[in-house]
Parts: C-alpha cells; sequence; structure tokens
C-alpha cells in the first residue's frame, strides 16, 4: 500500500530532558518512526496536523509537572497530584511516536502509530487486520472525524478529518459560569485537527484500557463531564480528558497562545458517591490510600494494574 514513512518529529528538540525526569520506561516501547498510508494529496496535510499536534504538548509538558500547582486545569481534569507521573508517561510516548508490542497486523513487532485515510476500499485494503467493521461505513455512519483500530497498529482518518481547521488561529478559551465551562466545545478543542491527533494517539496508547461506550463509566466527550463525571483514575484514561488539557496549553510560535487559565473548581462538584476514591480527590489535598495513589502513578507502566481498574 502506497505510504510515507517518518522519523519522529524533533519539533521539542529545545524542551529539557529534566521535564521527562522520573518516568518509567515500559520494556515494550520504543523510540520509532511513524506511517502515513493511502492518504495521496492529503499526506502532507496529515503531516502538517502531527507537526502541530506534538508541537501543542511544548507547554502542556512542564505544566503537567506542577500538578496541582497548574494555572491550567490539572487538578479540575485530573483531580490530584497523584496522576502526575502517568500523564507525564503517557505525554513522553505520544511525543516519542513510541512502538507498541501486540498490534495487527504485525504483534511481534514493535510498531509506532500508522496513520490510513479511509476511502471506499478501504475494508478489502484492510482486510488482514479482522477489524470487524467497514471503515468507510464507520466514516459514513458516526460523526467522529477519525478512530483507533482497537487492537492494530492503525489510527483511521475519515475525510471530515480532512475538512477539520487545522488549529486555532487565535484566542479560543472558554469562561466558566455556575462552575461550569460555558461556550461552544468545537470551538475551542473539537473541531481541529491537532487535538483530533491528541485523542487518538492517546486511545492508541491507552488500549483496550481506555472508557468507551461500553466501559463502566462510559467514555465522556463533554467538557464538563471530564470535571464532573470522572475520579482521577478514569480521568486518565479517558482519551477526551488529555485532548482538552493539551488544548488548553497550547501555544504555536506567536500565531496561537491559548494558554487558558479559567476552569471549574472539582472540589464544589459533585463527584461519584459511590467511590470513595472520587470523594477523597476532590479534597485539596487527597486523603487516598497508599495503594490507590499507587494506582495513578502505574496506570501506563503497569497493564495489570489497568486491568484491575477497568474490570
Amino acid at each position: 500500500m502506497p505510504h510515507g514513512q517518518y522519523p519522529g518529529l524533533n519539533v521539542l528538540a529545545n524542551t529539557s530532558a529534566d521535564n521527562f525526569s522520573g518516568i518509567t520506561e515500559s520494556t515494550n516501547l520504543t523510540f520509532s518512526s511513524f506511517v502515513i498510508e493511502n492518504c495521496g494529496t492529503n499526506e502532507e496535510g496529515v503531516l502538517s496536523s502531527l507537526f502541530f499536534a506534538i508541537t501543542a504538548l511544548q507547554p502542556t509538558i512542564p505544566d503537567a509537572r506542577s500538578g496541582i500547582r497548574s494555572s491550567h486545569g490539572f487538578k479540575a481534569i485530573f483531580k490530584s497530584n497523584d496522576a502526575k507521573t502517568a500523564i507525564l508517561t503517557q505525554l513522553d510516548h505520544i511525543f516519542n511516536f513510541k512502538g507498541l508490542m501486540g498490534l495487527r497486523p504485525e504483534p511481534d513487532v514493535l510498531t509506532p502509530p500508522r496513520y490510513a485515510c479511509v476511502d471506499p476500499i478501504s475494508a478489502f485494503k484492510y482486510r488482514s487486520l479482522n477489524l470487524g467493521y467497514d471503515p468507510w461505513q464507520k466514516c459514513l455512519r458516526e460523526s467522529q472525524p477519525s478512530f483507533y483500530g482497537l487492537g492494530t497498529a492503525y489510527i483511521f482518518l475519515c475525510p471530515s478529518f480532512i475538512r477539520l481547521e487545522l488549529s486555532p488561529l487565535s484566542y479560543k478559551c472558554p469562561t466558566v459560569l455556575d462552575n461550569q465551562f460555558i461556550g461552544d466545545p468545537k470551538i475551542f478543542y473539537q473541531g481541529y485537527q491537532a487535538y483530533r491527533m491528541i485523542y487518538e494517539l492517546n486511545r492508541f496508547y491507552l488500549g483496550a484500557h481506555s472508557l468507551d461506550a461500553t466501559s463502566d463509566p462510559p467514555e465522556q466527550l463533554d467538557w464538563n463531564s471530564c470535571v464532573s463525571k470522572l475520579d482521577m483514575i478514569q480521568s486518565i484514561i479517558n482519551p477526551t480528558n488529555l485532548e482538552l488539557y493539551v488544548a488548553r496549553n497550547f501555544g504555536f510560535a506567536v500565531v496561537v497562545q491559548q494558554q487558558c487559565v479559567q476552569v471549574p473548581n472539582p472540589s464544589f462538584l459533585t463527584l461519584n458517591a459511590s467511590n470513595p476514591l472520587s470523594l477523597a480527590l476532590a479534597m485539596p489535598e487527597s486523603t487516598a490510600s497508599a495503594d490507590e495513589i499507587s494506582l495513578g502513578n502505574a496506570l501506563i507502566t503497569n497493564s495489570s494494574l489497568l486491568d484491575d481498574i477497568t474490570a
């Protein structure tokens, strides 16, 4: 299949390595390249969206290191300092396009993300993946501009993805009223290729551990639900939370300076009362047990813990 293979985008060469200190590397990851397939004349546009997505991480990484001291919503979106290691690890994986084992079509090979533009014959082209659905029909049937093929190395880009704006070109920060975001989420984060790439790359690395439409709780796509309906652990494995957090921190040269500071206060929101951890994390300082705290720090690097959490 026609494709272009690219080395990792080293757009953060001037970012201090200290930003990633303390992150535990998983043995099934490696620095790698990525592949764009079947995009034809849109390949350059896909490459640009990846460039902007990875560039968006530059202000996000140091902000995540500040945890709940962040002025850009870490506490609201992830609830606790105990989420820092997991979030920094996930950002590191995305930034470096690290490869994973166990993904079709080559489960025995470390495989980085592969991006495929969907067309009417994608079901035939990717029949070896055993997706269980026709990518073209999925694009037509569902409103999402892209989707990750669970268990595979592929992120599929629908024609509607190409029609999204690349990234915000002006200040798009939301306001907060009665402890809720107000405004149009499409203008802030849902309507841009760069942020959608962050979302899909997050799903790629979370894999089967990600919240989705069938999980309990189900995946939350609305920005207020990301804050009010999820505890710390659920916030880490809900893909939109990281997308929303990156969007709040994104700044590219002088074209875009989001750097949003208004955010709901999770301490005054009604979280899941049946989950003692969610109530503990709503307090200014977490009172969760040592075992509960360790879950957030090990989410990405210890899949057995993730299995326990999402079972």
